[in-house]
């Protein structure tokens, strides 16, 4: 009987102890921002229809007003800006490319403040330019500002500079 509870608790444990790692706001993060790079990823292969619909998800992950920041963007883009015109931004560029990939992700610093985390990330970024540019391609690090609310992480700013090819 002893032997028993002794397992049971050591199982018990071992759950609650995989729990509290899944569950700590490192981890959490990781995974929002995995599926942050999974929504601002499409194929060439996805239909218009499905790409409007990934701008729309994009929305589920930004904060009222977002910054921008990166020597890329254009000068009218003034920062921050409403979620919706991040938004409009997106499926614009959604519209305009044949595909934008974001990949090789290596998380290399999550820093968390209350309910305010900064996480940096190394990425390869591809993008189907229309025009044939490649200047986009290539490394990038990701400078990502999270912001907690009821509802979950949002983002606050997003950063990237070009590192490498």
């Amino acid at each position: 009987m002893r032997r028993r509870i002794l397992i049971f608790a050591l199982l018990g444990g071992l759950l609650l102890a995989f729990a509290a790692w899944r569950y700590s706001p490192t981890q959490v993060l990781k995974r929002r921002c995995d599926s942050f790079f999974n929504v601002i990823s499409i194929s060439a292969k996805q239909p218009s229809e499905a790409r409007h619909v990934q701008a729309l998800k994009l929305g589920d992950y930004l904060d009222r007003n977002v910054a921008l920041a990166a020597k890329e963007l254009p000068e009218e883009i003034e920062s921050p800006l409403p979620s919706g015109e991040v938004q409009a931004i997106f499926a614009a560029a959604c519209d305009a490319c044949s595909f934008i990939a974001i990949t090789e992700r290596q998380f290399e610093f999550i820093g968390i403040d209350g309910d305010y985390a900064t996480v940096q990330a190394m990425v390869k970024v591809a993008v189907g330019h229309p025009a044939g540019d490649t200047g986009f391609n290539g490394t990038h690090r990701m400078m990502l500002s999270w912001h907690r609310l009821t509802q979950g992480w949002v983002l606050t700013k997003v950063a990237w500079e070009k590192t490498g090819r």
